[in-house]
């Protein structure tokens, strides 16, 4: 233990002669270390608003999807007959209106091209070109690079 404080007090003077340096260091290393909280934060916020986003889509969707099963099992009630067509519209309108692919001339575009478009997109403009490519040419180049977008 003795030696141990010798040791310490040996090295004092070396320290003391640096320790100018090292606190005109600090304020570089604060704002450094600022720098990288902030980066950290809007990376954190930024997937925060995307998880928020899609999740607001996703639950849009399926509501629309929902209503309109419910809508078709209910046509055979006399009383919801009055009022099925233009729920009908109303909700298919709506679910259109969410779900739209947002690439002008989308369905006119061979793979190669829908690929490209992709790279344009954000986290829901993806889910809504994976919904489209799905339900009408399930083409498997582009589901693969949206899906990789998406990871």
């Amino acid at each position: 233990m003795f030696e141990a404080v010798v040791d310490a007090l040996g090295t004092a003077p070396d320290r003391l002669r640096a320790a100018p340096e090292q606190l005109r260091a600090a304020p570089a290393r604060l704002r450094e270390r600022r720098a990288t909280l902030q980066e950290d934060l809007q990376v954190r916020a930024r997937k925060l608003e995307t998880q928020g986003r899609e999740g607001l889509w996703r639950a849009q969707t399926r509501t629309l999807e929902r209503a309109e099963e419910l809508l078709e099992k209910a046509e055979e009630l006399p009383v919801v007959k009055l009022v099925a067509e233009p729920a009908e519209r109303l909700v298919q309108g709506r679910l259109d209106h969410v779900t739209a692919v947002p690439v002008e001339g989308y369905a006119e575009l061979n793979a190669r091209n829908a690929v490209k478009a992709l790279a344009e997109l954000d986290h829901v403009g993806l889910l809504c070109v994976r919904r489209w490519e799905k339900a009408n040419k399930d083409r498997k180049t582009v589901l693969t690079a949206i899906d990789k977008l998406l990871a």
